[in-house]
Parts: structure tokens; sequence; C-alpha cells
């Protein structure tokens, strides 16, 4: 056993440390760039739990260590079913470290590897129980700094634990050790901010939890570069693809969610995590009940329409060929379940266009030159009124009044044939003596009113003179 063993360092490549204050070791469970993790018998309490410890580069700073301390006590005072419990910190020889809670599963970043992307609404349940957890801690004024699938362990029975809280915020302390990219976070689900030093809050690991949550349902991170630092550029500056681009089976409420928890700036994004599990547990009912009535495969039926909120993934209505499903309390419809209602409609719009058609030859027989309504006046309409007749309209008031007694000269042209005598209406004008040409008293046989798009409106109908 080497020296570094013996103070605890341990090591990655077989020798083991013997023990670590109350703790036996018994087997190692990984190594990374900022520690080593431990199986090890709590031989007090004869139980198994999870030993940390930091490498012994990183636990030559007197101030890194001091403040890992500080950390793993705030870690410490959580208490969440979501949360990797720890129960004890101490320090052997010059290498400090913690025990926490033995879980017996594997992390979400291993799971994904073995089945690649994860159903969207197994994935959701995932993120909301992790939020749940980050929600506990930042009322504890504790923010992760370094949320990504491996850090989330799932139990064997179904319950998401996050671990490694604090370290990535030791980690930022003042020395400078970067080397393996974990001081400022993973660059894979790093928030911007976070990226670029600046202040952070809890609405950072919000965005991490959301880089996590593309990752777990689409196999593959939200930027992909040939560089750490490349990376982390993208996270900055470039615009991030929806995940239905990649994955085209994720329901749009969920897709929408994970757009707006990656938001580049944090006032876009969801404000608490109140907000967001609200939304994540919205897209879950709505989901559930759906995936419920959705007939065997092969029986040709389509997928859901989602609806949801924020961004632009919700406003498509529905994929292209995607049928309407009917609500849960909806009564059955005879025949093809709904088919006849859009046939009815256009039956009806039919019937309507016919009926207009109609009216408006009737009105072309009586039509007479554009006449000089006596007595009406227009001076409140802001378009012409049509020459069919004399017309006063209050469209403020909706109201409409149709005058059915109408003074007219004729015009040059020659009229339609009238009904009396089979004459022309123009010779009877002509034949009538001198006093009377040029009168005429119309008066309305049949009238129909009709309000245009554009707010004119509209008389047809049939005329009768009976000046004549």
């Amino acid at each position: 056993m080497s020296e570094g063993a013996n103070q605890g360092g341990g090591s990655a490549s077989g020798s083991l440390p013997a023990r670590f204050g109350a703790y036996r070791v018994e087997a190692l469970i990984g190594a990374g760039g900022m520690g080593i993790v431990y199986r090890a018998l709590d031989e007090d309490l004869q139980r198994h739990v999870a030993l940390k410890t930091l490498l012994p580069a990183l636990a030559a700073d007197p101030e890194f260590v001091a403040r890992f301390k500080r950390e793993a006590q705030s870690a410490a005072a959580l208490n969440h079913p979501n949360i990797t419990q720890i129960y004890s910190i101490g320090q052997e020889g010059a290498i400090p470290f913690f025990a926490m809670e033995m879980i017996h599963g594997r992390s979400l970043e291993a799971l994904v590897k073995e089945r690649g992307a994860l159903d969207a609404i197994e994935a959701t349940g995932y993120i909301v129980q992790a939020a749940k957890g980050l929600r506990h801690a930042a009322q504890k004024k504790l923010i992760h700094r370094d949320v990504k699938p491996s850090n989330l362990m799932l139990a064997e029975d179904g319950v998401v634990k996050i671990t490694d809280f604090g370290l990535a915020k030791a980690a930022k302390s003042d020395t400078q050790l970067t080397a393996t990219g974990q001081v400022l976070g993973s660059p894979g689900y790093i928030s911007p901010e976070q990226a670029q030093g600046g202040e952070i809050d809890a609405r950072s690991d919000l965005y991490s939890l959301g880089a996590t949550f593309y990752h777990l349902v689409t196999g593959r991170l939200p930027f992909e570069a040939p560089t750490p630092v490349a990376m982390i550029i993208k996270h900055m500056n470039e615009p991030l693809r929806s995940p239905r681009a990649a994955n085209p089976a994720i329901p749009y409420p969920i897709a929408s969610a994970i757009q707006k928890m990656m938001a580049k700036r944090p006032g876009e994004r969801f404000q608490d995590y109140d907000a967001l599990i609200r939304e994540l547990e919205r897209a879950l009912a709505t989901a559930r009940p759906a995936e419920a009535t959705q007939p065997a495969p092969g029986a040709g039926a389509s997928a859901p329409a989602w609806t949801g909120m924020t961004g632009m993934e919700a406003r498509g209505a529905r994929p292209r060929g995607a049928a309407a499903r009917p609500s849960a309390g909806a009564l059955p419809t005879p025949g093809h379940g709904g088919a006849w209602l859009p046939a009815a409609l256009v039956v009806a719009l039919g019937a309507m266009i016919v009926a207009g058609i109609v009216h408006h030859r009737q009105a072309q027989v009586a039509s007479v030159a554009p006449t000089e309504a006596s007595g009406m006046s227009q001076a409140g309409l802001s378009t012409p009124l049509p020459t069919t007749g004399a017309v006063t309209a209050d469209a403020w008031n909706g109201g409409v009044e149709v005058s059915e007694s109408f003074r007219i000269r004729p015009g040059a042209a020659p009229l339609r044939p009238g009904g009396r005598d089979g004459r022309l209406l123009e010779e009877r004008l002509r034949d009538r003596p001198p006093a009377q040409q040029g009168k005429a008293s119309l008066t309305f046989v049949s009238k129909d009113r009709q309000i245009l798009p554009d707010g004119r409106i509209k008389v047809m109908g049939q005329v009768r003179n009976s000046g004549i």
C-alpha cells in the first residue's frame, strides 16, 4: 500500500486504503478528476456507506479544504428523499472525506448509454424528482453547480437521488485547479452565466437540469463540439435546437419546457422550481391519459395532438395528418366518429352561397340607376352605400333602417321589362305627362340586407314602382 493510500488517497489502479475513521474500506466504486468513491462499512452501525475523498492534489490547498468542509456541512443539512443523505464528515490524515448513503442502482448517464434516448414520459418523471430535490437545496441557499446525468442516481425502487452536492461550488475557490473542467461545471451542461464566471443562482442549476433533460430524451448533448471550450461557447451563444428535431416523439409541452429551461437569459427561464414542477406535472397529466387511449400498433391511429405553453413549439397545432382525439368525457358519435360534422358544414356553406347568388340575381332584375334617397342621409357612413336601395345605417349601434320609398331619375340605359303592360319601364316613363316625368314611388316587395366584411351594408330585394 502506497503512502498516499495510507493517508486515504487511495488509487483507482488497485490498492485500497484500509479505513477512514470508523469506516472500513471494502471496494472501489469509482474515481474522477476530483476524488475517489469507495464502498465502506460503518462498523458501529453495521451499514454500508459510500465514502468520498478528495484527491491528494486538491487536499494540499488549505483554503480549498476549508471550503470543501463548509459545503459538505451544508449538504449534510439537507434532508430530502431526492438528495443523497450525508452521514458524517471527517479527515484521515491530510485527506478530508465524507460518508453518504449507499445507493443501489445506477446513474441516469449509464441508463442512457445502455438504452439510448429514454421515453419522454419516463424521463419527465425523473426530472420532476430531481427538481424537487434541487428546490429543497435552493431553499437552503445551496447551489449544486454540476447537475448532469452522472450526478443523478436512479435507485432500484425508481427514486432519483442527487449526488455530489457542494463540490463544484467548493471547487470555485481562488485556486487555479481547472484541469478537469469540473471546477466551472461540466461543459456539456453548464449554464451561460456560470461559463462566463458571473454571479449565479438557482436558475443556473435549472439550466443544467434542462440540458440533462435534453440528453435523456434525445440521447445526445444539447450542443456538440470537438473541444470543451467550443462546447461552452455554444452554450453561451448558439440557439438551442428543438429536442423534437432530434426525437419527434417528444410531446410538444415537454419539448417546450426543455427549451424554456435552457433559455440563454436567466430571466427567460422558469423563475423557480415550483413553476417548473407545475409545468412538468401538467405535461405528465396530459400525456398519460392520451397514452392510455392509444390503440394497438397497426390500428392506423396517429400521435396525439399536444397543447401546451410557451414558445414556438406550443404554436404547432398537431403533426400533419394527426387526428384529433375526443375528450375523456365526450359522448361517442355514430358512423365515423364525428366525420359528418365537416360534411354538414360544407352543405350549409353551399346553401348559403346559392341563396346569396339567387338574391343577387333577383336584385339585378329589379335594379335601377343609382338612386337618390328622399329624406335619408349617409353622413355617418365611411364608405358609399350600394345603389340597390336607399339605406341609412347606424354602424355604432348595429341598427339598419331601409327606406321603402324612393325618388329616382331614370338613367339613360334601357331598363329591363317591368310588370304592368309589358312595355319597358323607360317607355312608360317617357309616355307619362310632363308634370309626372322623373318621379317615381318605389316600394320593396321583398328585401334582405347583409353586412360585408369591409363594414359596408348591402341591401338586396325586389321593388315595385307604384308611381307609374
